[in-house]
């Protein structure tokens, strides 16, 4: 999730002190003229190692795959690294009893053959995701879902921009940073939209509008995502950490290989793209480093090879997997693992829209998470696993939440 600034926002000067001379326009003028050159510079170098690093994985990179469904119809429900002893020991063990919570199971305790699928297949998944730090999940938003998001999403960014334009300061509630970048931008959401803007009063929310019909099939009690991430973090004490729309448009660069959060034991952080169209390779899909999200010598050797050339060593070597997934097809990662976004291009690309979200664990050590929320300032903390499945059993979820923006000052 690394955010690119506008050149005005990433060198914006200092805030000024109390009784100080304010800068004048010509000051501020030569100001931004530096720090776009600056930017500019900056800009420059990182692309060019992006695309040194792009030059590096390409031999070695395939389209990823979900795990394969025949081991879940097996029985086993373990990824392809399981050694024959744990496979072994996984056939041998006996139907377990119906847990109502996780597969609905009513036939008098006994569990169906369809629910022991929907158990095996989570387990798989569940060891592909510890294992490789990455998993992809086809199909886990319905086509339409997915596509009333997409309409959504552009009607909240427009929003937000208008918002923006009468009062600059909400930027950072709106877009998580001072300045909306052009090309590759988030949109913090709300769980409800209201169809309001600075000028005209709020409108009512529709009863089950898109992002809600969203959260609904990706979090609810027995949604796939919203197990994966109760089992990876901490059940139903998982706190939601981000909550936006990612926008890329042609012209985006490619970032440069990175992790979103430092290593530690405990795994702090899951996130999980949610395409809202399908992504050709023209758009940019998402590139990731399987494996790199714990401290294997492939993964040091990326971290202190900077200078040694022991880093292009590694790229070189590793076996890397980019997400060209359809509309309403998931990546859930460990954000500790290696990965970038390609380049959108100009030529044959397009505008590319996810639904992001993030789970952390509250095991975890939580004093260096890599960035700060990126959610709706009221929303922040605010909101647990559990707390969701509450939400998601009342007649009118989120209903009084309110949008999780700050409430203006009065005007006396």
């Amino acid at each position: 999730m690394l955010c690119l600034y506008t050149a005005e926002a990433a060198f914006l000067p200092p805030v000024q002190a109390a009784g100080t001379q304010r800068a004048t326009p010509r000051a501020r003028e030569v100001f931004l003229g530096f720090s776009n050159k600056l930017f500019d510079d900056l800009q420059g170098a990182s692309s060019r190692a992006a695309e040194k690093e792009r030059l590096l994985l390409e031999p070695n990179s395939r389209p990823m795959r979900p795990p394969s469904e025949k081991r879940a119809n097996s029985g086993r429900g373990f990824g392809a690294g399981a050694s024959s002893k744990n496979a072994n020991k996984g056939a041998r063990k006996r139907p377990r009893k119906a847990d109502s919570k996780d597969t609905g199971a009513s036939n008098n305790g006994k569990v169906t053959e369809a629910e022991n699928y929907v158990h095996a297949l989570h387990e798989l998944r569940k060891r592909t995701l510890t294992e490789s730090g990455v998993v992809m999940l086809p199909q886990a938003l319905a086509g339409e879902t997915a596509r009333a998001l997409r309409e959504e999403v552009i009607e909240e960014i427009a929003e937000a921009r208008e918002a923006v334009r009468h009062d600059p300061a909400v930027s950072t509630s709106r877009f998580h940073v001072p300045v909306e970048q052009p090309t590759r931008a988030f949109t913090l959401l709300p769980f409800l939209r209201t169809r309001s803007d600075s000028v005209d009063p709020p409108t009512a929310a529709p009863p089950n509008g898109p992002i809600l019909r969203a959260v609904q099939e990706l979090l609810g009690p027995r949604a796939p995502l919203g197990k994966l991430f109760g089992s990876m973090c901490d059940g139903d004490d998982s706190v939601l950490y981000d909550f936006y729309a990612l926008r890329t448009e042609p012209g985006s660069l490619r970032q440069q290989i990175h992790s979103d959060t430092p290593h530690q034991k405990v795994p702090p952080l899951f996130a999980a793209f949610i395409a809202l169209q399908d992504v050709s390779i023209e758009m940019g899909p998402t590139v990731f480093l399987p494996g790199t999200h714990t401290r294997t010598s492939q993964r040091l050797q990326f971290d202190h090879g900077v200078y040694n050339g022991g880093r292009d060593e590694m790229l070189a070597a590793a076996k890397s997997e980019y997400g060209l997934l359809k509309s309403g097809d998931l990546v859930l990662f460990d954000m500790r693992t290696l990965h970038a976004g390609n380049a959108n291009l100009v030529d044959g690309g397009s505008t590319r829209y996810f639904l992001c979200i993030t789970f952390r664990n509250t095991k975890a050590n939580a004093v260096d998470l890599g960035h700060v929320p990126c959610i709706r300032p009221g929303f922040v903390d605010k909101f647990t696993l559990g707390d969701i499945h509450e939400q998601l059993e009342l007649s009118a979820p989120f209903s009084f939440v309110g949008d999780g923006l700050p409430v203006s000052p009065a005007i006396v």
